[in-house]
């Protein structure tokens, strides 16, 4: 629309130029030229105006660059603000999962924990069990060993071996050996009062009754009488 105008000024302008030429009169001419001044002066604005308008449309298209090129930035800004918000859950759900498995490895370690004490006192009630199984074992072989003494000693003072008496009396010099000879004689098979007849030395053992058995026979009648009565003594005295 504007070429036009300026198309119709030129033409216009033209003719003004021609009618100079073909008025007869000065005065003429002269307006004549001032109009063309004038018409170049518009002309002049006009070029102007159209480079001005070239200008604000070069700085808007420029404007409308910036503004795709801001728009990116800011469409590149909320996809790096999403991967973030991602990144930041996921690390979420991973410290979760870290804390899930610390927990889970404390209550491990403290059932491991309750399974060692357990253990340890169950080898420490083991370990008492076989002291105290081991103490009785000792108990009862140190008793077994003073009744086999205490026999060994009867027998030795009954055959006749010197110190046999005095061992005996050393034997039983307490209570408590009083009382293993006692039932290791009883278990021998001695008399029941053996413990006054080995104290006062008046003992009399199986082995003394079989050998005064044994030799009754060969004796008379009223000896052998004599003899079965003090083989019935000695069973008295039991």
């Amino acid at each position: 629309m504007k070429r036009c105008n300026y198309k119709n000024k030129a033409l216009l302008t033209s003719l003004g130029v021609l009618s100079i030429f073909l008025q007869p009169s000065p005065v003429g001419a002269v307006d004549v030229l001032h109009d063309v001044q004038g018409e170049f002066d518009r002309l002049r604005s006009a070029a102007q105006e159209v480079e001005d308008h070239r200008a604000a449309v070069a700085d808007l298209h420029q404007t409308e660059q910036d503004l795709r090129t801001a728009e990116d930035y800011v469409k590149t800004a909320d996809e790096e603000v999403a991967a973030a918000e991602d990144e930041h859950k996921n690390t979420q759900t991973a410290l979760a999962d870290a804390r899930m498995r610390a927990s889970d490895a404390r209550e491990r370690v403290k059932e491991t924990e309750n399974m060692v004490a357990v253990r340890i006192a169950e080898t420490a009630v083991r370990r008492r069990e076989a002291e105290s199984y081991t103490a009785e074992l000792e108990a009862a072989q140190a008793e077994y060993d003073a009744a086999e003494a205490a026999a060994e000693a009867a027998s030795a003072a009954a055959a006749g071996t010197a110190g046999g008496d005095d061992a005996i009396k050393l034997l039983i010099s307490s209570d408590e050996m009083r009382r293993r000879v006692a039932d290791a004689a009883q278990q021998a098979g001695y008399d029941y009062p053996l413990m006054e007849q080995l104290e006062q030395g008046l003992y009399t053992l199986p082995a003394q009754e079989e050998a005064a058995s044994g030799a009754a026979p060969a004796a008379d009648a009223g000896t052998a009488g004599g003899g079965r009565g003090r083989g019935g003594g000695g069973g008295g005295g039991g």
